[in-house]
């Protein structure tokens, strides 16, 4: 199954702060119902969002921990085009 990685967030951050840098942010929702704030490479988003759609399976890397999820939903920019926030659920 295909991966990314992504690093955990600190929520006091607006995530302006984040795509002014590149990045793309996102939320993960976990299976005991808890939210877990991560943020990935934005061109490695983008890229695996092209190969395998806006709502493909994948295997998230967080700090190490492996967690296998599927995309609920993709917010992009208004005029690139770009993905700015991803919404992940845990299987």
């Amino acid at each position: 199954m295909r991966s990314l990685d992504a690093k955990l967030r600190d929520l006091k951050i607006k995530t302006r702060k984040f795509r002014n840098k590149g990045l793309c942010t996102g939320m993960v929702r976990r299976l005991d119902g808890n939210f877990t704030p991560i943020y990935l490479k934005g061109n490695e988003v983008d890229k695996f969002l092209r190969r395998n759609g806006d709502y493909a399976k994948l295997i998230i890397n967080v700090e190490g921990t492996n967690i296998n999820t599927k995309i609920v939903e993709v917010q992009r920019h208004i005029i690139n085009h770009n993905a700015i926030n991803l919404d992940f659920h845990e299987i």
